[in-house]
């Protein structure tokens, strides 16, 4: 499977994603990849503050982010030398939601994927693994 990268105008972060998936950007810098074959979308928002981002911060976000959904698992968070991860399932209505959060220096990047079916092993190993491959890009927030 080949992968392509995508950029999006905020030049914050930088995503590989299979070539036969479609990819759309609004103009609030919100970006959708979706599946051709099982339709599940993953949706990704970036943020920036004007502080490096703690684990305890980006909990919070987390938290008020995932606010209004009903989890169906723990949170599991990952610490490695560049990102700060967490992750979580949810649910809402009668849709299934898989929500991570992760950051570098002052970015953090709101990721979800969401189905009308429980989201299959497949679906979730190449989400996880695109977001995993992310290249975040810290910015200078001019005061």
């Amino acid at each position: 499977m080949d992968l392509i990268p995508f950029i999006p105008k905020t030049a914050n972060y930088q995503i590989w994603y299979p070539e036969d998936f479609i990819v759309d950007e609004d103009e609030k810098g919100i970006v959708s990849i979706t599946s051709p074959e099982s339709f599940s979308n993953l949706t990704l928002s970036c943020y920036s503050i004007k502080r490096s981002v703690t684990e305890a911060i980006l909990q919070d976000f987390f938290r008020e982010a995932t606010e209004n959904y009903t989890a169906s698992s723990e949170m599991k968070s990952v610490t490695t030398e560049n990102k700060i991860w967490l992750e979580g399932d949810f649910q809402r209505e009668n849709i299934f939601w898989v929500w991570w959060v992760l950051s570098h220096s002052n970015q953090i990047i709101l990721a979800s994927v969401n189905s009308e079916k429980i989201i299959d092993s497949a679906d979730r190993h190449l989400f996880r693994f695109m977001i995993d491959k992310m290249e975040i890009y810290p910015v200078d927030i001019k005061e």
